[in-house]
């Protein structure tokens, strides 16, 4: 969209928070970037808030891969 804005009006942004039901969390850094890294290249994966809330932040390189991770995980993913 142009102007960096989101097809929702949010901004856009190459990171997404994500919150998974407990079984499918990922544990491990390691987890984390195979279940990911389907979306695209990631830059980052911040877990520190999982054991608490069940959230996961990835960053992408690119925001197409931010975007097509929330287009898959409807419902529980979204630009942070």
């Amino acid at each position: 969209m142009p102007g960096g804005m989101a097809a929702n009006g949010a901004t856009a942004s190459s990171t997404v928070c994500v919150q998974l039901p407990p079984d499918q969390c990922p544990g491990s850094l390691q987890q984390a970037t195979a279940l990911f890294s389907r979306f695209g290249d990631i830059a980052r994966v911040d877990m520190t808030l999982g054991s608490t809330t069940g959230r996961s932040l990835v960053t992408f390189f690119d925001i197409r891969s931010a975007e097509k991770l929330i287009s898959e995980l409807k419902g529980h993913a979204e630009m942070f």
